[in-house]
Protein backbone atom coordinates (compact mmCIF):
# COMPACT_ATOMS: atom_id res chain seq x y z
CA UNK A 1 0.00 0.00 0.00
CA UNK A 2 0.87 3.32 -0.38
CA UNK A 3 2.03 5.89 1.53
CA UNK A 4 0.32 9.18 0.24
CA UNK A 5 1.56 11.41 3.06
CA UNK A 6 5.38 10.47 2.46
CA UNK A 7 4.73 10.95 -1.38
CA UNK A 8 2.58 14.47 -1.10
CA UNK A 9 5.77 15.70 1.54
CA UNK A 10 8.04 14.61 -1.69
CA UNK A 11 6.29 16.06 -4.26
CA UNK A 12 5.58 19.41 -2.49
CA UNK A 13 9.42 19.52 -1.13
CA UNK A 14 10.82 19.65 -4.89
CA UNK A 15 7.82 21.86 -6.24
CA UNK A 16 7.20 24.56 -3.13
CA UNK A 17 10.47 23.76 -1.19
CA UNK A 18 7.90 23.48 1.70
CA UNK A 19 5.96 21.12 3.41
CA UNK A 20 2.00 20.06 3.54
CA UNK A 21 0.34 21.13 6.96
CA UNK A 22 -2.11 19.03 8.01
CA UNK A 23 -5.43 20.13 10.76
CA UNK A 24 -7.68 18.31 12.31
CA UNK A 25 -11.02 20.01 11.59
CA UNK A 26 -13.39 18.20 13.80
CA UNK A 27 -14.50 14.74 15.06
CA UNK A 28 -18.13 13.62 15.08
CA UNK A 29 -19.51 11.25 16.71
CA UNK A 30 -19.48 8.58 20.03
CA UNK A 31 -15.66 8.05 21.34
CA UNK A 32 -16.19 3.93 20.24
CA UNK A 33 -17.31 5.40 16.57
CA UNK A 34 -15.80 8.79 15.41
CA UNK A 35 -15.36 10.28 12.32
CA UNK A 36 -12.15 12.70 11.65
CA UNK A 37 -12.50 15.78 9.23
CA UNK A 38 -8.59 16.40 8.05
CA UNK A 39 -7.56 19.29 6.09
CA UNK A 40 -4.28 19.78 4.28
CA UNK A 41 -2.82 22.63 3.27
CA UNK A 42 -0.18 22.38 0.30
CA UNK A 43 2.15 25.56 -0.69
CA UNK A 44 0.64 26.10 -3.52
CA UNK A 45 -2.27 27.74 -1.38
CA UNK A 46 -4.78 24.57 -1.82
CA UNK A 47 -6.84 22.98 0.16
CA UNK A 48 -8.11 19.11 0.50
CA UNK A 49 -10.46 17.66 3.24
CA UNK A 50 -10.93 14.20 4.09
CA UNK A 51 -13.21 12.15 6.82
CA UNK A 52 -12.65 8.95 7.76
CA UNK A 53 -12.57 6.42 11.12
CA UNK A 54 -9.39 7.40 12.23
CA UNK A 55 -6.68 10.89 11.75
CA UNK A 56 -4.27 8.50 10.12
CA UNK A 57 -6.57 7.23 7.39
CA UNK A 58 -7.97 10.41 6.80
CA UNK A 59 -5.03 12.44 6.68
CA UNK A 60 -3.78 9.92 4.21
CA UNK A 61 -7.17 10.36 2.03
CA UNK A 62 -6.49 14.17 1.96
CA UNK A 63 -2.96 13.44 1.02
CA UNK A 64 -4.19 11.08 -2.13
CA UNK A 65 -6.88 13.82 -2.84
CA UNK A 66 -4.30 16.49 -2.80
CA UNK A 67 -1.98 14.24 -4.82
CA UNK A 68 -4.50 13.36 -7.63
CA UNK A 69 -5.62 17.32 -7.89
CA UNK A 70 -2.08 18.17 -8.97
CA UNK A 71 -1.03 18.83 -12.59
CA UNK A 72 0.39 16.01 -13.63
CA UNK A 73 2.80 18.42 -16.18
CA UNK A 74 4.29 19.64 -12.48
CA UNK A 75 4.76 16.17 -10.86
CA UNK A 76 8.62 15.76 -10.30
Amino acid sequence: RKDYKSKLQEITQKLYKHRPVYSLIESLGPEHDKTYHVRVDIPNGNSFHARESSIKKAEQMAAQTAISALDPNELP
